[in-house]
């Protein structure tokens, strides 16, 4: 593994980093992330309000727009607990903006299949895919997402414009990257955490 070190000026390098710095380094980035995404999503709310929506309500949307999802999906997609995301759908629909249609899900043939190979009489009846709801968008649902979605598009567009095209492109890397995660380091200090001397120092510290 090579040396962490933290670059001072072009082309010149300081020492090592120690464990206390990089979990400085590692917090003060996640604060800067979390602060910056709070005042984005602050600049944007109000327009999105303006429009007749709540942000949530614009992203569950902007989901449906591209394909239907099952609420399950939704849920994971958006990391947001499956009743929140219900009770929008709820007023979604009231809105005459999203449908939900009944849809079974494929069964599961495995043990049917299996008690058929080894000459069994299978136990049971044929095995059904359980009922869920489908959601999608209605017309006018669809008609006035469209309409609406430029504008809150160009507020994006110029909240962005502090960054050049390239460091948008960076940007939007690093966070795919970071949701992705690396599962292996997370739980090699995880199982570290209660061992570190310094990361309450470091935290109360910022």
């Amino acid at each position: 593994m090579g040396a962490e070190t933290q670059r001072e000026g072009e082309g010149m390098l300081r020492r090592r980093l120690n464990s206390r710095e990089k979990t400085m380094r590692a917090y003060s980035a996640y604060l800067e992330l979390t602060d910056a995404a709070g005042w984005m999503r602050g600049e944007l709310a109000s327009q999105i309000n303006i429009l007749g929506f709540t942000m949530l309500d614009f992203r569950i949307l902007n989901v449906l727009n591209r394909e239907p999802q099952y609420l399950e999906g939704m849920s994971k997609r958006l990391n947001i607990q499956k009743q929140i995301v219900a009770k929008v759908v709820k007023r979604l629909r009231a809105a005459g903006w999203v449908r939900r249609r009944r849809r079974r899900l494929t069964p599961s043939f495995e043990r049917w299949n299996f008690e058929i190979e080894r000459g069994l009489k299978p136990s049971g009846t044929k095995p059904r895919g359980r009922l869920v709801n489908l959601l999608e968008m209605t017309e006018g649902g669809r008609v006035h997402f469209q309409r609406i979605r430029p504008k809150h598009m160009k507020l994006v567009k110029a909240c962005m414009r502090a960054l050049d095209q390239r460091e948008q492109l960076t940007m939007a890397r690093l966070c795919m990257k970071l949701r992705r995660g690396n599962i292996l380091k997370f739980a090699l200090e995880a199982r570290w955490w209660d061992r570190d001397e310094d990361w309450a120092e470091v935290v109360a510290g910022r």
